[in-house]
């Protein structure tokens, strides 16, 4: 799970260096394609809402699923986006993504609820399938 991509914060624009579409919605261009790998962007000034909480790039580590979307200033689920099956809704992780910053690492709310979900520990034990696909067929 080592596939991350991060950019120089010293570009003014980093999403204009790329152009990735997420088929499960095309109006999120930042985040990754089914079937794509994850994609951090890291070294970012991430906007703070009107209490000025914010998304941390340290909850990269903590959560190594994450991937953040600036243009939503939201974040998603790596591996709920790509291995759920299509009859399990997710939207939040999935589709719209989550930005409630207040909650977002609180004991049983927000990120530490999803990852302790039964759809959650579903999909990420599909993600090292994939990745040892991958490395397979190098």
């Amino acid at each position: 799970m080592d596939n991350f991509i991060s950019f120089d914060s010293s570009l003014s624009d980093p999403l204009n260096s790329i152009e990735i579409c997420n088929p499960i919605n095309k109006e999120i261009p930042d985040i990754s394609t089914l079937g794509g790998n994850i994609i951090q962007i890291k070294g970012l000034i991430y906007p703070k809402d009107s209490i000025g909480r914010s998304f941390q790039q340290d909850w990269f580590i903590r959560f190594p699923w994450l991937e953040y979307s600036p243009s939503l200033d939201a974040v998603f689920c790596y591996p709920c986006r790509q291995f759920l099956s299509h009859g399990t809704k997710e939207n939040v992780f999935t589709n719209i993504g989550f930005k409630n910053w207040k909650s977002a690492i609180e004991k049983s709310k927000g990120l530490c609820k999803h990852a302790d979900s039964r759809v959650h520990l579903t999909a990420m034990a599909n993600w090292p399938e994939k990745e040892l696909r991958e490395s397979s067929q190098l």
